[in-house]
């Protein structure tokens, strides 16, 4: 993905846009154990830029995948995780099919889950990938 584009995906919106703010009353997690919420006790966050970092254990090498849901990130996650479990699904997101490649190597990986940003519901943003090294 190009840098401009990546960066006006990830822009910060202006107050009057963020619509997904949580009232006091509502849910943020319901995972059974809190402790292994993927995204930090915020998987019912709807409307958002995620990035999902996945390196295998084997080298100091990365990739971010960059998406984006209108729903929440635990339906989202959920596909995902469908998608990293099943090989018949191994080819639905550029995510799943790096992982496949290194399970296809016998590689281990971690993924690590982060909120990039809140959009508008009503807002449309591409899913992308931004494939980098650590130093």
């Amino acid at each position: 993905m190009h840098a401009k584009r990546q960066e006006r995906i990830i822009k910060p919106q202006p107050a009057h846009l963020k619509s997904n703010k949580t009232s006091p009353n509502q849910k943020t997690c319901n995972s059974r154990v809190k402790s292994a919420c993927p995204i930090l006790g915020k998987c019912l966050t709807k409307s958002l830029v995620y990035n999902a970092e996945i390196t295998p254990t084997d080298t100091h090498e990365f990739m971010n995948y960059i998406g984006v849901t209108a729903g929440t990130f635990k339906e989202r996650f959920n596909n995902h995780t469908k998608s990293l479990n099943n090989l018949a699904c191994s080819n639905e997101t550029e995510l799943s099919k790096y992982a496949w490649n290194l399970k296809r190597q016998n590689r281990q990986y971690n993924i690590r889950w982060s909120i990039v940003n809140c959009v508008p519901a009503c807002y449309e943003v591409q899913q992308g990938k931004n494939t980098e090294k650590k130093n």
